[in-house]
C-alpha cells in the first residue's frame, strides 16, 4: 500500500507509480492523500522518476500470516 504525501507535484514528470496489468499500463500520479493497494509480488511495477522535487510517500508491505 502507498499512500502519497506531497501537496503539490510537478505535471510533468512526476514520479508516477506504473502499473503493468494484464493487456495495459496504468499511470497513477502521486496526489497528497491518493493511496493505492496491490499486491506487488503479483503486479509487475515501478516508480517513475520524479524531477526537480523530493517525492515523498508513505509505503507498507501487508503479508498473510498463517494460523
Amino acid at each position: 500500500m502507498i499512500t502519497y504525501l506531497n501537496e503539490e507535484v510537478p505535471e510533468k514528470e512526476s514520479g508516477d507509480l506504473r502499473l503493468y496489468l494484464e493487456g495495459s499500463i496504468v499511470d497513477v500520479a502521486p496526489r497528497l492523500g491518493r493511496s493505492v493497494v496491490f499486491k506487488s509480488v503479483r503486479v509487475e511495477h515501478e516508480v517513475r522518476p520524479s524531477v526537480g522535487y523530493d517525492r515523498f510517500a508513505l509505503t507498507t508491505w501487508l503479508h498473510e500470516s498463517p494460523i
